[in-house]
């Protein structure tokens, strides 16, 4: 592959132009340093952008090319900024779990705060994932745990939709709100019961989460009757709410 992409390139005599920047891309993506570094060597820019407007970086992100994003982040390539499908480069590597790419992302400068796909940060996308050592990096960068994304869920709702109770922990842990609503007025706590995850109801409830009011004046209990949820799931909310 090195030797294919390095030939064309020569051939070509590959210059700053479009077909150049094509070839990087793909060099990026399959991690042949030796054809990356002829192409940028010929001419190609470290600021070009994909037909859907991805980043090298992002790229390098999301196929974990460490070498590689370690070099972009040397000359200056660009960090921040939404790709294709609204991705960040940030967004690709706490989705991948990828903490070395994180903490070279952010030691650069990327934004930890930034909205990438739907409008999410990275927080939010390492909550979805339960991606906790990510989580966690994230947060020490000063990401907000209850900044909202789509929808106003917040880290921490997309953490109990996901049914990711370690992340749901940390994100306890780290002061995250657990009675923030999203704009249709839903808390954690209806989320866990909508998505009928038992053992985050009871996570949640030990961790006092409000059981009044959790979804359009509903109260829990009434929220998992109307859904239907087993006995243990409503008993456990009436115990919590002292109601019947």
């Amino acid at each position: 592959m090195a030797f294919m992409v390095l030939q064309l390139a020569l051939v070509q005599g590959a210059s700053a132009d479009a077909e150049a920047d094509g070839m990087l891309f793909e060099a990026v993506r399959a991690g042949e340093l030796t054809a990356y570094r002829a192409l940028l060597g010929g001419g190609a820019s470290v600021h070009a952008r994909d037909k859907g407007g991805d980043s090298l970086a992002m790229f390098a992100a999301k196929h974990q090319r460490h070498v590689i994003l370690r070099d972009l982040i040397r000359r200056g390539a660009p960090l921040d900024g939404r790709g294709s499908m609204g991705n960040t480069a940030l967004g690709f590597a706490a989705a991948n779990g990828d903490t070395a790419s994180v903490r070279m992302l952010l030691a650069a400068g990327a934004d930890a705060r930034e909205r990438g796909s739907l409008g999410n940060t990275a927080l939010a996308t390492a909550a979805r994932f339960g991606r906790d050592a990510v989580v966690a990096v994230l947060l020490d960068a000063g990401a907000d745990p209850d900044q909202a994304g789509a929808g106003g869920e917040t880290p921490l709702m997309v953490a109990v939709r996901g049914n990711q109770p370690g992340t749901v922990d940390l994100l306890l842990a780290r002061k995250a709100a657990i009675d923030r609503r999203d704009e249709a007025g839903n808390t954690a706590l209806y989320w866990a019961i909508a998505e009928d995850h038992t053992v985050m109801v009871e996570r949640l409830v030990r961790r006092g989460a409000g059981t009044a009011g959790i979804s359009g004046g509903l109260s829990a209990v009434a929220v998992a009757r109307n859904l239907k949820r087993d006995a243990e799931t409503i008993d456990l909310l009436a115990a919590a709410c002292g109601c019947d």
